[in-house]
């Protein structure tokens, strides 16, 4: 297959980010939609934190891009590729926070997620599986992220 390239403007480049950030309001309200019907009270929270998710990944991929305005297609395999082995040899703090709180906020979406699952067998343990999830997350992806960072010691 042929890779198609397009070289894009300045102002197409961010009017397209523009569209991607407005693109994340959708996401997280059907999102957040979908949670509610089975635990209403973190349909906010999930929307909040999936839209704030959406703009740090956003961010985050501006950031690496910074000048190459050149947009083309990509197998999903090669975007997780560039994706985390640019992120983890990038020596740059910025880089590695945005990598950093993008990791913790995809965990209190897995809270979420998974604190739903628990609480359509099990109702009142709804809570406890979320804090249980978002802990053990948030402990090992905190663990992970500083383990290798000795300039940040």
């Amino acid at each position: 297959m042929e890779e198609m390239a397009v070289r894009m403007t300045a102002r197409g480049y961010w009017m397209t980010n523009v569209g991607v950030a407005l693109l994340g309001i959708a996401f997280a309200t059907i999102f957040s939609h979908l949670i509610a019907v089975l635990w209403s009270i973190m349909s906010r929270p999930a929307f909040l934190v999936l839209y704030l998710w959406w703009l740090v990944t956003l961010l985050s991929v501006i950031y690496r891009d910074r000048g190459n305005h050149i947009v083309q297609w990509m197998v999903w395999r090669k975007a997780f590729k560039r994706h985390y082995t640019k992120s983890q040899s990038d020596p740059c703090v910025l880089a590695w926070l945005l990598s950093l709180l993008n990791a913790l906020l995809v965990g209190f979406i897995c809270g979420v997620i998974l604190g739903v699952a628990v609480g359509m067998v099990w109702p009142h343990l709804k809570l406890p599986a979320f804090f249980l999830i978002l802990g053990w997350w948030f402990s090992a992806g905190i663990y992970v992220a500083f383990e290798g960072r000795n300039d940040l010691a």
